[in-house]
């Protein structure tokens, strides 16, 4: 028995503490018992934490590239097609194999050619149109429906591949861009995740003043751009034809400043435009596979990602566009290339 904290063994734990109180209040002596407790699942939560602290993919690589000069009143717009990190998809029932793995591999690749291929613009948004995961929660089904969903392991190995994957992302886009913001707009299949993954960039971000992380749970976001007015919601909660009023409404202090107004959707994966006297609404295809129901459903589109330049005058001036074809043609030169 002593009076102070005992020095420990690490497998040690203090099992039992006694203090005395001394008549004016103040903690008198004090007496500690230490055991030796499960020596070996001690030593199996120590390993799992290290190893968990030393994963080199936890951590953000320091940008070692040097940014040319940039076009201030460009902006550049990485529309990110409903991801559905984990989605499961097996040769036999949808003709194609896609996994976790070669998911994450195929995004980065694509992210890697298009910041090549884009314009050196100042400012770069980089639109998750929703779905970003697959699954919300443990179930691996759908918050409302219930419905089964095909899922390629554990909720945990597929949320964390999946925010570090945004990571590499933004990452790729700070070796060209001076500034990037980022949105993820809430979808059917990530209702709740979304929220998660917008908390999680903005705390890895937060000593980061070149990326800003927008974090709003509103259905609807908006960003004006110059002339230009800018509305990205996932698309499952209202049909195309009435988001321009709803972006009247929402905007009205800007909607008379604006000569361009644009809205990025998701949803449907496949690339649809429709121009109404109001506004452009656009659709965006996905990098992914088909699921089983979806390859049964009939559901066939291609898989690509776009890349569009706006002009703060003008509107849209360019577009990059890089197929899935294109990104696994040359995997191999594009992760030698990002590595650079």
């Amino acid at each position: 028995m002593n009076n102070n904290k005992p020095e420990m063994l690490e497998r040690e734990f203090i099992e039992k503490r006694t203090v005395t109180v001394e008549a004016d209040g103040s903690v008198g002596k004090q007496w500690f018992k230490t055991r030796i407790k499960d020596k070996e699942a001690y030593q199996e939560f120590r390993e799992a934490v290290n190893s968990f602290a030393e994963d080199s993919n936890l951590y953000s690589k320091k940008i070692i590239r040097k940014r040319k000069k940039t076009k201030k009143e460009l902006l550049s717009v990485y529309a990110i097609g409903d991801a559905h990190v984990g989605l499961l998809s097996w040769k036999n029932e949808t003709g194609e194999d896609t996994g976790l793995d070669s998911m994450v591999e195929d995004l980065t690749g694509a992210m890697t050619l298009l910041v090549d291929k884009a314009d050196n613009t100042g400012t770069a948004l980089i639109v998750d149109v929703g779905d970003w995961f697959h699954s919300d929660n443990q179930s691996n089904r759908t918050s409302h429906s219930g419905n089964a969903l095909d899922v390629d392991g554990r909720y945990g190995k597929v949320l964390k591949a999946g925010m570090q994957l945004a990571v590499t992302l933004i990452d790729l886009a700070l070796e060209k861009h001076d500034k990037i913001i980022w949105r993820s707009a809430i979808g059917n299949h990530n209702e709740h995740s979304a929220i998660m993954m917008m908390a999680f960039l903005e705390a890895w971000y937060r000593n980061e003043p070149r990326v800003k992380i927008e974090t709003s749970e509103n259905m609807f976001f908006y960003m004006k751009w110059g002339k230009n007015l800018i509305g990205i919601t996932h698309g499952h909660t209202v049909k195309a034809e009435k988001l321009g009023e709803i972006m009247a409404v929402d905007m009205e202090r800007y909607w008379s400043e604006s000569e361009h107004r644009w809205w990025y959707t998701g949803h449907i994966h496949h690339q649809s435009v429709k121009e109404f006297p109001s506004c452009t609404v656009e659709t965006f295809n996905t990098m992914i596979g088909k699921d089983a129901w979806h390859s049964a459903s009939g559901y066939r589109s291609r898989q690509q990602m776009t890349c569009i330049t706006l002009d703060k005058e003008f509107g849209e001036e360019d577009r990059a566009i890089v197929s899935l074809k294109k990104v696994r043609s040359g995997k191999k030169e594009t992760l030698q290339h990002s590595g650079s």
